[in-house]
């Protein structure tokens, strides 16, 4: 019974080691997205990351040694990586070729990601990831389209980049290399308010909201905006760090002007403003994605904005009356941050045509007398 017992347990431990020796572990992939995504046309969620965006790696084998600016992607280069199925089925991150964890106690593995992927095919315009043999951080840079929605390929998109995982040694069987992704960019919306009446003489430049006047005076005029334009020296192109998500953006000389429009179909509720409350007017899709900037001192923006005024009329020829006004904001100054979303909230101040009448005292001519 000792002698056999003896045997059992020499069995057991030789079946553990030849275990720990051949255990081939694949590296696998989980995903995060901020809570402060929208689910939402252009605005990237998780959904989304895995429905259209997928994401690319970047992984640096080093050995016993940490991560550092002389490492190179040598274990992944601007991998693919796609919500899809595996042999069983299972939905999950797939990619391929699928790259196995050392099994060397204490090697370690740096990841880098962002996303949407690119390899020159679909966001080929927008995207250029350093090479393979870069060394350092792995840097992608990034061109900001002039079309703010529209047509595939050419619209403004939602640039992520994930948390780097740093000197990740082989985990549990389980466990995956999970990615927190954040924004790149900062995201600009607008939305409109119309108010009749406001008076805004008491020099404070404050709003008297009580000579907003109410009743149904509006209820035959229809206000629309038709064109929405933010006007400054943005960056227009850029270097981002995937070590921490930091710009290095291109020079920004000349003057640039993003569009909304009705003609460029990235506008939502601007043919009916309603009186008095707050109307989001940029399609979903259609958010500005822009990179983040301080314009401060001399570097200001502005606002214009081209909007018409209906009313009908059954006197008129056309059975309605309409003026299009087109007015800029003063510049001034505004802090960009990455990450973050700010709307713009147009207020139109409308005053309405009004009549007052005088009647003049008669004066006497002077008496003209004829000599015929």
């Amino acid at each position: 019974m000792t002698l056999m017992a003896a045997l059992w347990l020499s069995a057991c431990t030789s079946d553990e080691t030849l275990e720990n020796i051949t255990e081939n572990s694949p590296v696998e992939f989980g995903t995060y997205v901020g809570k402060d995504a929208q689910t939402r046309g252009a605005v990237a969620d998780l959904d989304k990351l895995k429905s259209m965006y997928d994401f690319a790696v970047f992984a640096y084998y080093t050995g016993q040694n940490n991560y550092s600016a002389t490492s190179t992607p040598n274990f992944m280069h601007n991998q693919l990586v796609r919500w899809g199925a595996d042999q069983w089925d299972n939905r999950l991150w797939v990619y391929s070729p699928v790259k196995y964890w050392p099994n060397n106690e204490g090697d370690k593995i740096s990841f880098f990601a962002y996303a949407p992927y690119s390899n020159g095919g679909y966001y080929k315009t927008y995207i250029t990831p350093s090479s393979n043999t870069a060394a350092g951080d792995p840097k992608i840079t990034f061109q900001v389209k002039d079309n703010v929605g529209g047509g595939p390929g050419t619209e403004q998109i939602d640039l992520l980049y994930a948390d780097p995982v740093l000197d990740k040694t082989k985990p549990g069987i389980s466990e995956k290399v999970t990615f927190n992704f954040k924004h790149a960019l900062t995201r600009i919306g607008f939305k409109a308010e119309v108010k009749i009446d406001v008076a805004n003489t008491d020099g404070t430049g404050e709003v008297d909201n009580a000579s907003v006047q109410g009743g149904n005076i509006e209820y035959l005029t229809n206000f629309s905006i038709s064109k929405v334009e933010l006007i400054g020296k943005f960056y227009k192109s850029g270097t981002l760090n995937l070590n921490g998500g930091s710009w290095t953006p291109a020079a920004a000389t000349e003057e640039v002007i993003y569009t909304l429009s009705e003609t460029g179909n990235n506008l939502q509720n601007h043919t009916n403003i309603v009186i008095n409350k707050t109307n989001l007017i940029n399609n979903d899709n259609s958010y500005m994605m822009l990179i983040p900037k301080n314009f401060t001192g001399t570097d200001q923006i502005k606002i214009r904005v081209t909007y018409k005024v209906r009313t009908s009329d059954s006197n008129l020829n056309g059975g309605a009356s309409e003026i299009t006004n087109v007015v800029t904001s003063d510049p001034f100054n505004f802090n960009f941050e990455q990450g973050k979303a700010y709307n713009f909230v147009i207020h139109l101040g409308m005053t309405t045509a009004k009549f007052d009448a005088q009647i003049a005292d008669w004066k006497d001519a002077t008496d003209y007398v004829s000599n015929n």
